[in-house]
């Protein structure tokens, strides 16, 4: 008979099974890896039972082979339990020990009674064993897999029978083989046991259970709120994996990110709520991972709404670097700046802009509902669109979500999407106030997937503006900091920092500019300016189309270094080993 309920109520009825004498069968409790049975047992259960002035006798059935040595290691349990006993037990046991299992003798020892009489471990079990204990055997599924499971289960019997004594199995499934899980033979288990009982706690109850502790506003923030949604997200009722996540959101916590007002509130929220789910995920063994793209191409690739929420999660993850180096750092005792990785995804993916949370917002309700909205619940969705692409606030990571859905409403006939012209126009406008940002969404849009002819075509004029005008922008810096004096260290910045994303921000900067830059430096200063050069040469990818611009600004800046000779003579061994470093870009 396999019965679920509620926590309460199973302890509710085991508490009545072990108070009814009159009843010589074992119970058992079945529940899948990791819901939380370990948690009932070692808490909720053992409380309940010394309640009623009970005793759990806890005892893991793995690897277990045959009675012999299920009483050798439950003599060994029972030892360490009752070493306050009486003098008058330690005398008895004291008169017979002798020769007994390892495992006996080591419990014996431990509690200082030497060994000087003729006693077994049974032996051990008859004298401690009594009405006042409650056996639980563990890892029933997990015993030898060349267990002799008449003898086994026989011994067990025997206490139950012939004892009287109350024993509870647990167990994954008692009726399934599976990798090293061994099932209950069905006539013993039909002869010893009396009811099964099914553990599987609903998550709000674990959430509860687990994190309870944490139920407090942080920074305005309802943490437990937060950690049932991203339980709810990532679909986790695994017990053993919220236990692992408990710590972290506790140092999350402590670190005092989710209590900073300069992070507008929702932002906070909705990253921490990310940071859950994925820790959930991987400590529930569901990383996520790049999915396949779909057959199709196009609109009917877009709207594979499995294949969106998977490609979006794992970039989400992605983003998320300190999730998993978090988890690795619990084996190699490395610490990880939770608050920085946190940070740094906020401002990834949640920047201070109401306007940018709006888009997202849009595009959650059109990708989760797309397939049974009408025309009256997709024009205010448009309409709000227009209005958010009109105000140009929004942050370039949401780009591609404005112009390939405001495109898609248009194309579908309805008005109020913005014209190509102006939506070009508008994105450049919010592209101006984030170039950072606009550049990265230039380099992303390279490895996205095609949407339509249309906002391809939108897009790719996009991501060329976002690179022209971080490279003019670039320029005009460092034109500004060779003129006033600028540091070496904010020009170098500038110039490494541009190869990031690739060379166009360096050709922007005059040659002859990057030049004086160079016998303006110190020696150090010097080396480290070719070192960044050098980089074209081992560390930046050279397109085809900007391979011959390339070049003609590596010799405009050789020509530059080698115009200037009036230098001492360790700046012109410098001098030489730069120009050896630009040849070797230039090639033969």
């Amino acid at each position: 008979m396999s019965e679920s309920k509620s926590e309460q109520w199973l302890l509710d009825e085991i508490c009545a099974y072990v108070e009814d004498d009159k009843r010589k069968y074992a119970i058992a409790i079945e529940g899948p890896w990791g819901s939380g049975k370990t948690r009932f047992l070692s808490s909720a259960l053992w409380s309940a039972l010394k309640g009623r002035r009970k005793r759990m006798v806890r005892v893991s059935m793995f690897g277990l082979k045959d009675a012999d040595e299920l009483y050798d290691k439950l003599g060994a349990v029972l030892m360490r339990l009752e070493s306050d006993g009486s003098g008058k037990l330690r005398k008895v046991l004291r008169r017979v020990a002798s020769g007994l299992p390892n495992v006996v003798a080591a419990a014996m020892s431990a509690v200082g009674i030497p060994l000087n009489g003729d006693m077994g471990a049974k032996l051990v079990v008859d004298l401690l064993l009594s009405d006042k204990h409650v056996l639980v055997f563990d890892d029933v599924e997990r015993r030898s897999g060349s267990s002799d499971d008449l003898s086994l289960f026989g011994a067990v019997n025997e206490l139950v029978e012939g004892r009287g004594v109350k024993v509870v199995f647990v167990a994954q499934d008692l009726g399934d083989d599976a990798g090293d899980r061994r099932s209950f033979d069905a006539d013993i288990r039909e002869k010893l046991v009396w009811k099964v009982y099914s553990y599987n706690q609903p998550p709000v109850q674990l959430v509860d259970d687990i994190f309870g502790q944490l139920n407090h506003p942080v920074g305005g923030i309802d943490v437990l709120q937060c950690v049932q949604e991203a339980v709810a997200r990532s679909e986790c009722s695994n017990a053993r994996a919220m236990l692992r996540v408990e710590q972290m959101v506790a140092e999350v916590i402590d670190s005092g990110v989710l209590e900073d007002e300069s992070i507008f509130i929702e932002n906070r929220r909705s990253a921490f709520i990310d940071l859950v789910q994925f820790a959930l995920m991987v400590c529930g063994g569901e990383t996520p991972r790049e999915p396949s793209q779909p057959a199709g191409e196009g609109e009917l690739a877009f709207f594979d709404v499995e294949y969106m929420r998977a490609h979006r999660l794992y970039e989400q993850y992605r983003d998320l670097p300190c999730v998993d180096a978090y988890f690795r750092s619990r084996k190699s005792g490395e610490r990880v700046d939770l608050d920085g990785g946190i940070r740094s995804y906020i401002e990834k993916r949640y920047p201070n802009s109401r306007d940018t949370q709006a888009v997202l917002d849009i595009k959650s309700v059109i990708e989760s509902k797309m397939g049974t909205l009408s025309d009256q619940d997709v024009s205010p969705i448009v309409s709000r669109l227009s209005n958010l692409i009109r105000r140009k606030e929004f942050s370039p990571i949401v780009l591609r979500d404005v112009v390939c859905w405001n495109l898609w409403f248009s194309e579908h006939g309805f008005e109020d999407a913005v014209p190509v012209d102006e939506l070009v126009s508008c994105c450049e406008r919010a592209m101006d106030r984030e170039l950072q940002r606009a550049l990265e969404f230039s380099m992303n849009q390279r490895s996205a997937f095609s949407f339509s002819e249309s906002a391809d075509s939108v897009l790719a004029k996009l991501s060329e503006y976002a690179v022209e005008a971080y490279a003019s922008d670039l320029a005009e810096n460092v034109t500004k900091c060779v003129s006033s004096g600028g540091s070496a260290d904010e020009i170098l910045s500038m110039l490494s920092e541009s190869l990031s994303f690739g060379v166009q921000g360096l050709l922007a900067v005059e040659p002859s500019h990057v030049a004086s830059v160079y016998f303006n430096f110190a020696p150090k200063g010097q080396e480290e300016l070719r070192r960044v050069v050098h980089k074209l040469e081992t560390e930046v990818p050279i397109p085809d189309e900007a391979k011959d611009r390339l070049d003609d600004w590596l010799s405009a800046l050789k020509n530059a270094l080698t115009e200037n000779d009036d230098t001492d003579r360790m700046t012109r061994v410098r001098k030489g080993w730069f120009i050896q470093t630009i040849d070797r870009v230039l090639g033969p």
